[in-house]
């Protein structure tokens, strides 16, 4: 047994990114991903040199409280082989690809100003099954009327998730002003922040990043203008949320308890499924696990 309070801060930290991916979907992680989910257990993201984390690794190894395979690490009590990752990859290569095919249009969107990419795909876990997860930066004030425009172009492209078509569908669950973070502090935001890959828009590093036509932009920005200056975009903006609030509500959709249901005043629309209240309990279980034995 292994008293928690005797390890280093580093090791807690690392045990704590283990221990959430094995919470989300039993997948283990490499140095460099360790390095980027890296967090205490109350969620807070924790940073240190790629050098200071493999020599955490090498001393958790020792211990026997992670295990590893083909430069994947999970935690011991795992009961996945780290390597079964490594065959899943050819899921995450064909969702990417729909992605990019769909991203080319839907980033002339009336109001989208970004594109990123979360969930299995952003983290390489995608399965047989997986959806593709995205959130959707648009103009402050006009959530409603780019939701709507999005719903509509991504139908007519028959990539849009909704009903029991799920597989290789695109899931917009996030809609944040510019600037917005992706929700309120907790483990699953903090995650969500640390895998997000950005497809479109500003201050993208990612080589997978989507480079818009100037003139398409000039067209889409002209006609927001028009919109604007003839205040049709105010009106439309308070139109569209009725009628698609009414229908959230309609929906079993949960959301946080910090968080208000959606309003015209509200600044982000974020839908949480049950996943991640069934992540964070789980990962709370863990860590209390972790706490009192040798994982």
């Amino acid at each position: 047994m292994t008293d928690i309070n005797t390890r280093t801060e580093l090791e807690r930290a690392v045990l704590s990114a283990l221990a959430y991916y094995e919470a989300l979907s039993k997948m283990p992680l490499s140095t460099v991903e360790i390095q980027r989910y890296l967090m205490f257990t109350d969620g807070t993201p924790r940073r240190a040199s790629l050098s200071a984390i493999a020599k955490t690794i090498r001393s958790l190894l020792n211990m026997e409280e992670i295990k590893s395979q083909y430069g994947l690490y999970c935690l011991a009590s795992s009961k996945t082989e780290p390597g079964n990752r490594i065959f899943r990859s050819k899921y995450t290569i064909s969702r990417w690809r729909k992605l990019l095919r769909a991203g080319r249009f839907l980033m002339y969107t009336p109001f989208v100003r970004s594109l990123d990419l979360l969930g299995s795909v952003a983290q390489g876990n995608a399965g047989e099954n997986s959806d593709i997860d995205i959130a959707i930066g648009v103009k402050s004030g006009r959530i409603w009327i780019a939701r709507l425009a999005v719903t509509l172009m991504s139908h007519i492209l028959g990539v849009r998730r909704y009903g029991s078509k799920v597989k290789d569908r695109l899931c917009f669950n996030q809609y944040l002003q510019e600037g917005e973070k992706f929700g309120p502090p907790r483990q699953a935001t903090v995650q969500i922040e640390a895998q997000a890959l950005r497809v479109y828009g500003k201050d993208t590093k990612n080589t997978h990043q989507l480079i818009p036509n100037p003139l398409a932009v000039g067209v889409v920005r002209l006609f927001e203008s028009i919109l604007e200056v003839t205040l049709l975009s105010r009106l439309l903006e308070r139109l569209f949320y009725f009628l698609q609030i009414k229908k959230i509500k309609r929906n079993s959709v949960r959301y946080p308890s910090e968080l208000p249901t959606p309003s015209i005043f509200s600044q982000n629309l974020i839908f949480y499924y049950p996943k991640v209240y069934e992540t964070e309990a789980r990962y709370k279980k863990l860590i209390k696990k972790l706490a009192l034995h040798r994982a």
